[in-house]
């Protein structure tokens, strides 16, 4: 089903005489100063073209959710890229590239929220921490990866209050969206979305967030794991049950041969993998790889000798990725030999230190 239905016509208009539009539509009226052209509106799901006549254009159409949009001219360079929603929204300027956009409530919103993190940016001068991390010495990186952390933490503070702030914006899904993938636990997950507003859960930002919520509590701490039966490297099928049943604690590790910190991480575990197997440690390893061949030739190099598993399916459609909640390419979960989740999101030192303490 198509996302919006959108009519596109060109006509000389006044802005001062412009009718009020229905809620559930949208115009844009623009006045720039190119005499005559043809103007493009697409975002993900459409586009259309439409004539500048006099300087002037108009888009007329439905939407069923926001949407980013951008907004070219033919044979030109020049662009603008703004949010676009059922209202009645104006583009003036003298160029594309140049202009104002009023009457998007979203648009004032990004303005906002932008303004806030660079606020945070400007605050802890973030640009030269980086220039200053490539050439400093391990002590002093160790010292800046501290300041960047607070500023990450700083962050994601912005990200919350502005969700805090704006419980009824479309803006606050999209925000929540983008940083669920820094969430392991279900309960700091709801921490953030708990002040969304209700009159949101029709949009497809809205229920991708339950979504989000309902898989990170299948492996909240505590829990046992879901069940599932796999499939390895040698074509055996492989029961998670089985798995932990046999361990005193099995590490879920998530990884792809592509990725550079998983491939570390993958060493780290063969490290740990000898040195505790025989006390009771099993890795079940799963792959987000797309390649059978390249993903056999890494298990190889990395020595990985555990059970591994992968489906080679992107990562979108990967049910894997689901069903194991997975946030990151590189991650660990630890269950111990009932099922239950012990940690999750452990890695390098943090998961040498952790199994020093379980065995």
């Amino acid at each position: 089903m198509k996302k919006i239905l959108i009519i596109a016509i060109a006509f000389v208009f006044l802005i001062n005489c412009q009718s009020k539009i229905e809620d559930n539509s949208f115009r844009i009226s623009g006045k720039i100063d190119v005499n005559s052209g043809k103007v493009v509106l697409k975002t993900k799901t459409f586009s259309d073209t439409t004539d500048i006549s006099n300087g002037k254009f108009i888009f007329k159409g439905e939407l069923e959710e926001p949407a980013r949009c951008k907004l070219s001219i033919i044979g030109k360079t020049e662009s603008k890229t703004f949010y676009l929603e059922n209202s009645d929204i104006l583009i003036t300027g003298k160029s594309l590239e140049a202009v104002v956009v009023t009457g998007s409530k979203m648009e004032d919103e990004k303005l906002d929220y932008n303004r806030k993190l660079k606020q945070v940016e400007i605050e802890f001068d973030s640009e030269a921490i980086d220039e200053e991390w490539d050439n400093a010495s391990s002590e002093k990186r160790k010292e800046l990866d501290e300041i960047y952390n607070a500023y990450d933490k700083q962050v994601i503070e912005a990200k919350r209050q502005f969700v805090i702030d704006n419980p009824t914006s479309y803006y606050s899904t999209l925000i929540l969206w983008d940083i669920d993938w820094i969430f392991n636990s279900a309960q700091d997950f709801f921490e953030f979305i708990k002040p969304l507003d209700s009159s949101l859960d029709h949009f497809s930002n809205y229920e991708q967030i339950k979504a989000t919520f309902h898989q990170l509590e299948k492996f909240e701490d505590g829990k046992i794991a879901p069940d599932i039966t796999l499939i390895d490297a040698d074509n055996n099928s492989v029961k998670l049950s089985d798995q932990y049943k046999k361990s005193k604690y099995l590490i879920i590790n998530t990884w792809a041969s592509t990725c550079s910190p998983c491939r570390k991480e993958n060493k780290n575990l063969a490290k740990l993998y000898e040195k505790y197997h025989d006390q009771g440690l099993n890795i079940l390893s799963i792959s987000t790889d797309t390649s059978p061949e390249l993903w056999k030739k890494t298990i190889e190099l990395d020595n990985m000798t555990w059970t591994n598993v992968c489906n080679f399916k992107e990562w979108n459609d990967n049910e894997l990725v689901e069903h194991f909640a997975v946030r990151q390419q590189s991650e660990n979960k630890i269950l111990n030999s009932e099922g239950k989740l012990v940690a999750s999101n452990v890695k390098g030192q943090e998961l040498e230190e952790l199994l020093e303490i379980l065995f």
